[in-house]
């Protein structure tokens, strides 16, 4: 097939619709710039379910393969149909989480791996998890046509665990991030903030967190370095939906730290825009979103020296080593202190999240599948 050969790109939707956020909100803005941008291939959007498709424009179809019932099994039956029947309706087939297609069709998927986290940490996963994507992960990295990395920390991660992929078969493309929360500053609601305080227990300055609370995450030493402060007029904000760790975590909350789990787009802009900062001490991400929304809504940022975060946080936030909880905690009292430091992280960040654009994500990601 030539490069000026049109092409029929086939796109796994279904991360979109089991959880907007996340890994879903990836797959959605993915597929939503490519289409307003691609005008030459066509698309088309595989789901396991039928689903308003309204929500994206551009030269598209939609192709429910139905999985069968909603059981622990239908996540497989969905794979597995895809695997046996893409081919028949497209060239080129982009999954944004799952690497079924790319490791059982040679030279047919384009994966993205946002991290490989089971391979760093197997023992911050759950058996699941350690199990399905061990067996198929070698296997898409060598069968897949082209492999994007989420950061030059996930290529590095490749090359270590696994050195005989080619390296010129991986792309580093930065991804953007869902710059609608900023919407809710715009139309600001006093009443909309006090039910959200309400709801979540929110009564004095806080400190926030954003993610999912599941071990890597680091939550236990970020409860312990905030509680080593001994500030009575401050609170910490866990807000995030509720991982695996979630009850452990709950054990180790006082009256001053407020678990929220899963929280609405609306409630997350309202938590940005009253938080003092965004502490995340994360011991591993594949790229790091919470620190360009935080940055979004210039608030300064204590953020972790490991994995990708460096690359996100760029010289705009405080790097800590996320095993040193005194360091946690220091670098919590020089931004509640030192209003010049702010103001200087500040314009820092100003500067670095123009850095990271969903188009420029889609131009690069176009690019890769036309040759």
């Amino acid at each position: 097939m030539s490069e000026s050969t049109a092409k029929k790109i086939g796109i796994d939707i279904r991360p979109y619709l089991l959880d907007p956020s996340g890994m879903g909100q990836y797959a959605f803005q993915l597929t939503k710039h490519l289409l307003l941008q691609d005008k030459k291939n066509t698309f088309i959007l595989f789901s396991d379910r039928s689903f308003d498709s309204n929500v994206f424009s551009g030269n598209f179809s939609v192709k429910v393969l139905d999985a069968g019932p909603i059981t622990p099994l239908r996540t497989v039956a969905f794979h597995i149909r895809t695997m046996l029947f893409a081919k028949r309706y497209c060239d080129i087939y982009l999954s944004t989480s799952a690497m079924y297609v790319a490791a059982l069709r040679k030279n047919f998927g384009i994966i993205v791996i946002h991290d490989l986290v089971i391979k760093k940490f197997p023992e911050l996963q759950s058996f699941k998890t350690k199990t399905l994507i061990g067996a198929f992960i070698p296997l898409a990295l060598k069968n897949a046509k082209h492999i994007i990395a989420t950061s030059e920390n996930t290529k590095k991660d490749i090359h270590e665990f696994f050195p005989d992929i080619d390296e010129n078969k991986i792309s580093v493309v930065y991804q953007g991030f869902n710059t609608n929360l900023l919407q809710y500053k715009e139309q600001y609601s006093e009443k909309t903030w006090t039910d959200i305080q309400k709801k979540f227990g929110i009564t004095k300055p806080y400190i926030l967190f954003v993610g999912t609370t599941e071990p890597r995450k680091n939550i236990l030493r970020l409860i312990e370095a905030f509680n080593s402060l001994e500030e009575e007029n401050l609170e910490l904000v866990i807000a995030g939906k509720k991982g695996w760790g979630y009850n452990e975590i709950i054990q180790h909350t006082t009256e001053h730290i407020h678990v929220t789990g899963f929280v609405t787009d609306e409630e997350k802009a309202y938590l940005y825009m009253h938080a003092t900062m965004l502490c995340y001490p994360s011991l591993y991400e594949g790229f790091g979103i919470p620190l360009l929304e935080a940055m979004s809504f210039s608030i300064p940022i204590i953020s972790s020296n490991a994995s990708s975060l460096p690359e996100v946080a760029g010289d705009a936030a405080i790097l800590i080593n996320p095993t040193n909880t005194i360091a946690i905690a220091q670098s919590m009292v020089q931004l509640l202190t030192d209003q010049q430091l702010r103001e200087e992280l500040l314009k820092k960040e100003a500067v670095q999240v123009t850095k990271f654009d969903w188009n420029e994500t889609a131009k690069e990601i176009i690019s890769i599948y036309e040759t």
